[in-house]
């Protein structure tokens, strides 16, 4: 009873061809830059968007197949598709939209609406069944989208950023509603999400989309801890190299970081940005990794300043305020960058 599919579609400059699968209760989450295919994945997985290539079976039932000639209607498979705006009928009461399913699957209007009652009340709106979308607010919409999705048991839930409509607030006990609703929820799961947060909140596994390809895919922790991209670097906010690993370290086109590592071969290293000193005079001492950079643009994120370093290796630092006033960054100029050898972690590619 699994999720396995073989994603190909290409919509203008997407040429989308991805690989996912998932099992019963688990949820997989899908990030990944602007572009990168994560909402055209999962529309063609509920059948809104024609595959090019590729096959899907949910729980062994294959549900499309281009080779095979068979393309089940999106209202047949066993999947629901929740919205980041919700896309709720504005002409149907919040019942009646969350009964819409079932209403559609043959189910008798007052058996219907009885059960989407229920459901109505598990997601905190027992109150608003006579409302239409107009009346609610974002966050009650987005409620009433998931008992939508989740009313008709399906197998797969494709989640497509539920939160990105909603205030901070109401996204906080949003993603409580859900962690409480897919706790009693058996089937499998996709959730689309630009906040890595999010992510490493409800995720089992992350699936990384990058000009619709799959960059990296593995348990949230493995993910992080060896990133094998750039976005997934710049968004746990850390430098990643990619390279030749020699004796003496990460050889990039010539330019070497040196580091401790037995790896050999193709390889990436990443440096945590405050791992990274910076200087105004070439320092010296026991560092291994010296060079001459500019310091280009400063961003302050609470306690600490990041310090974007231009030169032979594009790097990042963190420092306190006091280091940036100190060295005088906030007029730019160039900077000594060093970064001792132990703090360079190489991994295999």
């Amino acid at each position: 009873m699994t999720l396995e599919a073989l994603v190909g579609v290409r919509i203008g400059a997407l040429d989308l061809q991805a690989t996912v699968s998932a099992q019963p209760g688990e949820l997989v989450a899908i990030v990944g830059p602007n572009g990168a295919g994560k909402t055209t994945l999962l529309r063609a997985l509920a059948g809104l968007v024609r595959l090019h290539s590729g096959r899907v079976a949910v729980d062994g039932q294959v549900i499309e197949d281009v080779e095979g000639r068979i393309s089940t209607s999106p209202e047949r498979r066993p999947i629901a598709l929740m919205f980041q705006d919700g896309l709720l009928f504005p002409y149907l009461t919040a019942t009646q939209n969350v009964a819409f399913g079932l209403r559609a699957r043959g189910v008798p209007k007052r058996s219907a609406t009885e059960r989407a009652d229920a459901w109505l009340a598990r997601v905190g709106l027992a109150d608003r069944g006579s409302s239409r979308p107009a009346q609610l607010s974002g966050g009650e919409r987005q409620r009433v989208a998931l008992a939508r999705a989740l009313i008709t048991e399906p197998r797969l839930l494709l989640l497509d950023e539920p939160f990105a409509s909603v205030d901070a607030s109401a996204r906080v006990d949003l993603r409580h509603l859900l962690r409480d609703q897919l706790s009693l929820y058996s089937g499998m799961r996709l959730l689309v999400t630009h906040d890595p947060l999010e992510a490493m909140a409800l995720a089992d596994r992350v699936i990384v989309l990058e000009q619709g390809r799959v960059a990296q895919s593995g348990l949230i922790t493995e993910v992080t801890a060896r990133p094998r991209s750039p976005w997934v670097a710049t968004m746990l906010g850390l430098n990643l190299f990619r390279g030749v690993a020699t004796a003496t370290g990460l050889d990039m086109a010539g330019t070497t970081i040196a580091a401790l590592s037995d790896v050999r071969g193709q390889a990436f290293a990443v440096v945590h940005p405050r791992a990274i000193a910076l200087h105004r005079s070439r320092p010296e001492g026991s560092p291994r990794n010296v060079w001459r950079g500019e310091a280009e643009s400063l961003d302050r994120d609470r306690d600490r300043v990041r310090v974007s370093i231009a030169g032979p290796i594009p790097v990042v630092a963190e420092v306190t305020p006091a280091a940036v006033a100190e060295l005088g960054l906030g007029v730019g100029g160039a900077v000594w960058v060093s970064v001792k050898a132990t703090e360079v972690q190489v991994y295999a590619e």
